[in-house]
C-alpha cells in the first residue's frame, strides 16, 4: 500500500487536500491531465497560479531503520528496529526471526 490508501481509513475517498497536492505534482510532467484534474476537484482557476507544494523536512526522518539478519554471511531475513537501537536490542530482534 501507499500513503494515500493510509489515508483513506475510515474513508471512501481520499481526502481532498492530498488529491490537490498530488495534482500539483503532476502538472509539470503532464499540464493537461493536472489542469483537468484540477477541474475536476472543483477549481475554476487555472493550477498553474498556485503555490507549489509546502517541503516539510521533519516527515521526511525516518525512525527506523530495515536490517538485514545474516547467519554465518548467509542472509536469513530482515528487521526494522529503530535508528539509535543497540546492539543487544537489535541482537533480540534478530533472534525474533524464524529462520535465524
Amino acid at each position: 500500500t501507499n500513503h494515500l490508501t493510509s489515508l483513506m481509513k475510515d474513508q471512501v475517498s481520499v481526502p481532498r487536500e492530498a488529491a490537490e497536492k498530488l495534482v500539483l505534482m503532476v502538472s509539470p510532467f503532464a499540464p493537461h491531465l493536472g489542469e483537468e484534474c484540477w477541474n475536476l476537484l472543483g477549481h475554476e482557476d487555472s493550477l498553474a497560479y498556485q503555490p507549489w507544494v509546502e517541503y516539510d523536512e521533519a516527515l521526511c526522518i525516518d525512525n527506523t531503520v530495515k536490517m538485514g539478519v545474516q547467519v554465518n554471511g548467509k542472509t536469513r531475513g530482515e528487521i526494522e528496529i529503530a535508528k539509535d537501537a543497540d546492539q543487544e536490542g537489535a541482537m533480540a530482534e534478530a533472534m525474533k526471526v524464524t529462520s535465524v
